[in-house]
């Protein structure tokens, strides 16, 4: 809490240091942090904290291998978010290919497969570039 007895100059800097250290805090939440099973057991809490607080990621691994990630809820939230999102995308985009199947008296089958191929074929052409910009 700020001192009554500080100059209105004083407490601006208090309040100023106070949104340095929260943005500071932000850039630092941005990284994950890689755990071991057994650090998780024996600072679960303190884990828990760092996820709930600072906004930090964390990994957990087990043998070297990601088993597991900690996230405070705000992340998690926003992951169901997009999955939301991207169901409602899907169901749009299969309605779209229902229609254009309709329209071009094809099966929904043959409209999937027709979009399976062209993303296919979108995705060879996206590498070839990418491999020609690696010579």
């Amino acid at each position: 809490m700020v001192s009554s007895s500080l100059p209105d100059a004083g407490k601006k800097g208090i309040i100023l240091m106070n949104r340095i250290n929260l943005h500071i805090g932000t850039e630092e939440a941005e990284m994950e942090r890689v755990i071991t099973v057994t650090e998780l057991r024996s600072k679960t809490r303190d884990i828990m904290e760092e996820a709930k607080y600072k906004g930090q990621r964390i990994i957990v691994e087990t043998f070297g291998k990601p088993m597991a990630a900690i996230v405070g809820v705000e992340d998690y939230q926003k992951l169901v978010e997009l999955e939301k999102q991207e169901d409602v995308g899907r169901e749009k985009r299969l309605e779209l290919l229902r229609q254009a199947a309709a329209r071009n008296d094809m099966t929904e089958e043959e409209a999937v497969a027709l979009a399976e191929e062209a993303r296919q074929w979108a995705y060879e052409q996206q590498q070839a570039a990418v491999r020609s910009g690696d010579e």
